[in-house]
């Protein structure tokens, strides 16, 4: 009589599984599909007919006040990121607030907000300059990394009042890494405080927002409060688990302040704090439909004497085009725009 033999899984059987779960972990619908069983949760442990309630009660007068937030938020984003980029590529305010809004269009399908890395392609970089490019994309990690560290000076800030040393461990520990990765990123003084500066503005601006979120929905609590717990219900939210943190926010809303609010209040806050995200992101797809392409930068211009030669460039860039790749790629190209032009006057 025989016994059954253990089935042994091979090394390819298992590869093949994994490869399964990140396919169906990639697809779009996965996310959308968390994202509605998680708020389906929430709502269902609330009570569906309290959350409408509460939804119902809105106080219009605080969400006006909180909307007109986003004015306010778009400009000093614009400003940050136009004074980070002024040694690399000068841009203006106009352009700067496009890029802020195009990136919030592509956080809405990347995770984490990682669609801000884009910003530093819609630069006016001139052609052929990686070290621009490269440049510019550490630039974008120095203003996130700054924008932990500054959650975490308001987690510190706000348990001042508290005695939890839990909350005060997170804030001191994202505020130290968060300054020392943008440190890094950001070797020039004259670029690090401006930086500071303004992360911290924006920031206040951001969960000033959130408590117009809270008073409209008819939550009433302190400012240390306030400065404690959304941060940490922010980093919450950035967890790639669900669409724009829909879900793991509100979760987080509902368990932190407990004690300040019933679970179906918190669930609406929840629904308002994704505004943040769909707003913006829709904005900017708005802008990146009908905005015309923008034609690409030239690094030549027409001299007096009817040559081509390189533009005024930064200080910066002037060294990524002394190579002899480049220079021979700019001969080329002023060949070709003489031969053109010959041929104009044949």
């Amino acid at each position: 009589m025989r016994l059954n033999q253990p089935k042994v899984v091979s090394d390819w059987q298992l590869l093949d599984l994994r490869r399964w779960m990140m396919a169906i972990w990639r697809w779009p619908g996965t996310k959308l599909l968390l994202t509605a069983a998680m708020l389906t949760a929430i709502c269902t442990a609330a009570d569906w007919s309290l959350v409408g309630q509460a939804l119902f009660n809105l106080d219009l007068k605080w969400l006006a006040a909180a909307l007109a937030m986003f004015v306010a938020q778009s400009l000093v984003s614009a400003l940050r990121w136009q004074r980070l980029v002024q040694g690399i590529a000068p841009i203006t305010l106009a352009e700067a607030a496009r890029h802020i809004l195009r990136a919030s269009a592509y956080n809405l399908i990347a995770p984490a907000k990682l669609g801000d890395l884009s910003k530093a392609s819609m630069l006016p970089l001139p052609l052929l300059s990686p070290a621009a490019i490269k440049l510019a994309g550490l630039r974008v990690v120095a203003e996130k990394m700054a924008d932990v560290a500054t959650l975490g000076i308001m987690i510190l800030v706000g348990c001042v009042q508290f005695t939890d040393n839990t909350l005060a461990l997170c804030g001191l520990l994202a505020c130290g890494l968060g300054w020392l990765a943008s440190r890094l990123a950001i070797h020039r003084v004259k670029f690090f405080v401006p930086l500071a500066g303004y992360s911290l503005l924006l920031w206040g601006l951001h969960l000033v927002q959130i408590d117009f979120f809270l008073k409209a929905a008819g939550v009433f609590v302190s400012p240390h409060m306030v400065l404690s717990r959304i941060p940490l219900a922010i980093f919450a939210g950035l967890l790639p688990l669900s669409f724009c943190g829909i879900g793991t926010r509100d979760t987080a809303l509902v368990w932190l302040f407990a004690d300040a609010a019933p679970a179906s209040v918190m669930a609406v806050v929840g629904m308002l704090t994704a505004l943040r995200y769909i707003i913006p992101g829709l904005v900017g797809v708005t802008i990146m439909v009908f905005s015309r392409p923008q034609p690409e930068p030239d690094v030549l211009r027409l001299s007096e004497k009817g040559d081509y030669v390189l533009m005024e460039l930064s200080p910066l860039l002037k060294a990524d085009f002394d190579t002899p790749s480049i220079s021979h790629t700019l001969e080329q190209r002023r060949r070709k725009k003489a031969k053109k032009r010959s041929r104009s006057f044949d």
